[in-house]
């Protein structure tokens, strides 16, 4: 299963990545806890908030892939490292500053046949950053089973998810469910989802409002405690339960055979 985790403006999708990994429910015992990949084109930063080398993350993977020397499957965990998140121990292949060691990998990742971002039997999580128009993290959005858009509780938020909502639509004409996460700042998630209907933005359901995003400073190798702590995580609970779902609504088979875009959902095949 492959999570994709986006925004279209403003900041927040390497946190949501997180705290979707973390809190992720477990079906059975002993579960592996999903992977986190660092793909924003811009480049990557858990490493340098958790101090760990970025060595030893997505370059690995791009060298490992390009030595074919081990099977897809088996290469994101030599590139993963076990972090301290939310309390729990995070697998997260990281990805050095700047972009280019991620732009380079996305051609890798997502050509044709490519299984390492969806294996069998295991939950990959894919932080795209910001997905600007032109992204070439789109490729990754198109071959994901949901695309969690995380945006704040805000009119100006919300006002560029309206705008932005063809891209959106048109990705899921190619296969993945997308849902938004709500930061709530001046709006709860019941307002959000509220202006969307009363905007007829969602009479197809298209795009659907999943839940609210926990605070951000439980994404931390010591979170606070409390009874706001653990009101938080159930949030991310909730958050990563209604995302899961969403992932397991069987797709219709036109949109599984569907080929996937080389960059925003917005441009047709073959446009100039």
């Amino acid at each position: 299963m492959l999570i994709a985790v986006g925004t279209l403006k403003s900041r927040g999708a390497t946190t949501a990545a997180l705290g979707l990994a973390a809190h992720w429910p477990a079906e059975v015992e002993d579960e592996p806890r999903p992977i986190v990949v660092e793909l924003d084109p811009e480049g990557g930063d858990v490493a340098a908030y958790w101090r760990v080398r970025i060595e030893h993350g997505l370059a690995d993977v791009i060298a490992l892939l390009a030595s074919g020397t081990q099977a897809d499957t088996d290469v994101l965990a030599e590139g993963a490292q076990h972090l301290p998140i939310a309390g729990v121990q995070v697998p997260v292949v990281c990805a050095a500053p700047g972009g280019r060691g991620v732009r380079k990998a996305l051609p890798m990742l997502t050509a044709p046949g490519a299984k390492l971002l969806d294996p069998p039997a295991a939950v990959v999580i894919a932080d795209l950053g910001r997905l600007h128009s032109d992204s070439p993290a789109w490729s990754v959005a198109a071959a994901a089973d949901v695309l969690v858009c995380v945006a704040e509780g805000t009119l100006a938020a919300i006002a560029q998810v309206r705008s932005r909502l063809d891209d959106l639509s048109g990705l899921e004409r190619l296969g993945p469910r997308t849902g938004l996460a709500v930061v709530e700042r001046d709006s709860t998630v019941a307002e959000v989802e509220a202006a969307f209907l009363t905007a007829d933005l969602t009479n197809d359901r298209s795009i659907r409002v999943l839940g609210a995003a926990g605070p951000a400073n439980l994404i931390d190798a010591d979170p606070p405690s409390g009874r706001a702590a653990r009101r938080g995580h159930r949030a991310w609970r909730g958050l990563a339960e209604a995302v899961r779902d969403l992932a397991e609504v069987p797709r219709p088979l036109a949109l599984a055979a569907a080929p996937e875009p080389a960059a925003g959902p917005d441009r047709e095949a073959g446009a100039s």
